[in-house]
């Protein structure tokens, strides 16, 4: 039978409303559901097969049944197998009555609805299409989408826009007597406000009750403005930790959080952040604030402020602040290597204009040294500002390319030399590029010219430098087909040359300190590698332009999978031959006169799609021994098995080792659902752990728990800090305890991969 009038396809849509707030609880409010270990939900009873009619039209609302009794124009009374369909929803049930007068629906039986991936089973349906009024019985519901499932005693849809649910619960596990459950007493959603209210909610874990709330109010989309999560933590520096957030939701494009934080060893610590979002703008300010520490009698306070924005179509600035209270904050309160080992906070503001062919950047670059005793010397420069322009031409005159790269920067440190360096490097270029490889010839000019204060008696207030740099850059690309076992490969021999001409000039005239000692401003050795080969400078910035009469020679093989192009392999070796002495120095460095310089490799590789291993090495031929070597093994088996191995070996210029640490890190399986965590970063030179991490994490579909203790170098006056941290992950609800599910994902502390 096919209804046709407006109420009766209007009807059958209607009686859906109530469904969509509970899928939109279940994803907006409560957290994304991990899928690791789930199977999927399976329904609470058996569907029947509703096929859709194949002639389904739009809007048109089709009914099948066994038995058709009309009472009269008014009443229709369908039985046995009903089956209904309108769009993409199914209804099943044994009785349906619809009476037109009323535009009722009444559903009796076994009532089955299927929309969008979600089943709902109810005893009793009864829906007034008109007056959206309708009420629901011994509901179970499925919600594939968002695994999750639940139960409602009783539903009254009030009307469009409002929906109640009493003696309602909710789950994301798929056994029948699921790890844990949310239950509500009454649950009041309402779309058109956009709010959900609450009443008597407990959760059960193990059918043990964790939490109780007897009113909470929480938004069907978005965010809303109300107490987050505890968390709950210890370390040896700090104590037990005790954090408390609360969220305020200002507008759609602001938010910001208060946290209030408790260390039994330290005192009470209030953090704040404050975030906004614009059209053209965006930023984030964070405050923290502990007066009078328990241990050290004083307050300690950091804030921080970032911004970036784009009010033109082509201007973007950024701002970058930060302030400590004292040189010992980020070793008392940070909870990383990264954090413990700083010695300067960098405070930056640019802004930067990309034209067609050019672009313009200016910026002020100012820090706050944490440590008093290192000296002026051998703090940073402060630029205030720097400006640095950059313009090519739009296309190749003549086979030629003219580009110009501008610097000025006015270098500040107190009671030192300080002023004005302009660097200014025209060039002209001829590249040829084609399949067979590639040829550019290139030729520049570079000037560099100082405007000093505060430098020694007698010495050049306004010394210059121009040099001429001559390079040519050339290489060959030679293909061939490979086969290793059943796989097809592309293997490739890449050659190339690189020369470099750079004439002599003494250049430790140029910037002379107040004491006559010769100095830079932010000039140091480039940190040498395979890139290093190509360079036209081995100095960091201006304040050096190394001379140069050398010769690169690279070579490079590919081996690229011929169906789908990936690099499964790649190998590089090079080196330089100079053909005269290294003349130009840092201050108290000495020439360089070695004829050849190391040679550098590096590997990429990929032999399984669960593997990638990574090295590099620097190989002293004069001494027979290694400069630096880095390697790094990765196997990981998605949601599975994770195992991180990496080695670190540096020395310096003198020969002697400075740097020799181990990082081992593994996420590894005990059984299904067990797994064991760790992490060792060794510092071999030393002799001691820089880091260690070791733990348990029980991970199933709908719930996870893990437990790590922490123990990490804070440096020679504090020694080893440790820490103990635990998290219970209800999935698609909430967490209790310490975040370490974002510990482990950090790769810089955490475990990569993760």
């Amino acid at each position: 039978m096919r209804l046709k009038s407006p109420a009766q396809q209007k009807s059958v849509l209607r009686m859906f409303i109530w469904a969509m707030p509970v899928v939109m609880f279940s994803a907006n409010v409560l957290a994304e559901t991990n899928s690791k270990n789930c199977q999927g939900m399976r329904p609470p009873h058996v569907l029947p097969q509703l096929e859709t009619p194949l002639d389904l039209k739009p809007d048109t609302t089709y009914v099948l049944a066994d038995e058709v009794n009309a009472k009269d124009k008014n009443v229709y009374s369908f039985s046995g197998d009903v089956r209904l369909f309108k769009d993409d929803i199914s209804l099943f049930s044994n009785q349906v009555t619809y009476k037109e007068s009323e535009a009722s629906i009444d559903a009796t039986g076994d009532v089955s609805l299927v929309k969008d991936g979600a089943h709902f089973f109810s005893r009793h349906l009864f829906y007034q299409t008109e007056m959206d009024k309708g009420q629901l019985e011994d509901v179970e519901f499925v919600l594939n989408k968002e695994h999750a499932r639940g139960k409602a005693g009783h539903i009254e849809i009030v009307n469009d826009h409002v929906t109640e649910l009493y003696a309602s619960s909710f789950t994301t596990c798929e056994e029948d007597k699921p790890a844990w459950q949310l239950h509500a007493s009454h649950l009041s959603l309402d779309t058109q406000e956009n709010v959900g209210i609450a009443k008597n909610t407990w959760i059960e874990f193990m059918r043990v009750p964790i939490f109780y709330m007897s009113y909470m109010s929480f938004p069907l989309k978005g965010r809303k403005t109300g107490f987050l999560p505890p968390t709950i933590g210890g370390s040896s520096q700090l104590g037990t930790e005790i954090s408390v957030p609360y969220y305020f939701n200002i507008a759609p494009n602001r938010d910001a959080t208060l946290v209030f934080n408790n260390f039994s060893d330290r005192g009470q610590r209030l953090d704040g952040e404050f975030r906004f979002l614009n059209k053209y703008d965006q930023g984030q300010i964070n405050a923290e604030y502990l007066p009078d520490d328990d241990v050290i009698k004083e307050d300690r306070k950091y804030i921080a402020f970032a911004h970036s924005s784009s009010y033109l179509p082509r201007l973007t600035t950024k701002i970058d602040f930060r302030q400590v209270s004292d040189d010992d904050y980020f070793t008392d309160f940070g909870n990383k290597l990264s954090t413990t080992s700083i010695s300067h906070l960098e405070r930056k503001a640019e802004a930067s204009y990309r034209g067609d062919n050019w672009s313009l950047r200016a910026s002020v670059l100012d820090f706050q040294t944490l440590e008093e005793s290192i000296p002026d010397s051998s703090r940073p420069y402060k630029k205030l500002p720097e400006l640095n322009f950059f313009a090519s031409a739009p296309r190749e005159y003549y086979y030629m390319r003219p580009e110009i790269k501008a610097d000025y920067v006015q270098f500040k440190r107190n009671g030192r030399v300080s002023g004005g360096r302009l660097d200014i490097q025209p060039s002209l270029s001829m590249p040829f590029r084609g399949g067979p490889g590639f040829f550019i010839p290139k030729v520049a000019l570079r000037h560099t010219a100082y405007s000093l204060e505060n430098q020694a008696a007698g010495a050049d207030d306004s010394p210059t430098r121009t040099l001429p740099v001559y390079s040519l850059d050339s290489g060959l690309v030679f293909e061939r087909d490979s086969q290793i076992g059943k796989r097809k490969f592309i293997q490739t021999l890449e050659p190339r040359l690189f020369y470099l001409n750079v004439p002599f000039e003494d250049q430790s005239n140029l910037v002379i300190d107040e004491n006559g000692s010769v100095s830079v401003f932010d000039t140091a050795n480039s940190n040498q590698s395979f890139a290093q080969l190509f360079a036209e400078n081995r100095f960091t910035g201006a304040d050096r332009v190394g001379d140069a009469n050398q010769l690169s020679f690279a070579l490079t093989t590919r081996f690229l999978d011929q169906s789908s192009g990936v690099e499964n392999f790649s190998a590089s070796i090079g080196r330089t031959y100079f053909y005269e002495d290294r003349l130009v120095t840092l201050p108290g460095q000495l020439p360089q006169t070695n004829k050849k310089s190391d040679i550098y490799a590096e590997l990429r590789s990929k032999p399984l799609p669960s593997m990638n291993i990574n090295a590099r090495i620097q190989w002293n031929s004069q001494a027979s021994e290694t400069r630096n070597g880095n390697f790094q093994f990765q196997y990981i088996v998605p949601n599975s098995q994770i195992l991180n191995l990496g080695y670190i070996f540096d020395r310096n210029d003198l020969g002697d080792i400075v740097r020799q640490e181990t990082d081992i890190s593994l996420l590894w399986p005990i059984n299904h659902n067990w797994s064991f965590i760790g992490r060792r970063n060794y510092n071999l030179l030393e002799n001691r752990e820089e880091e260690r991490l070791a733990g348990i994490e029980y991970d199933s579909c709908c719930w996870a728990f893990r437990i790590v203790s922490r123990r990490h170098f804070a440096g020679d006056q504090l020694g080893n800090s440790r820490s103990t941290m635990f998290e219970l992950e209800l999935k698609g609800l909430s967490s209790i305890g310490k975040d370490v599910k974002s510990l482990l994902q950090n790769n810089q502390y955490g475990i990569s991969g993760y």
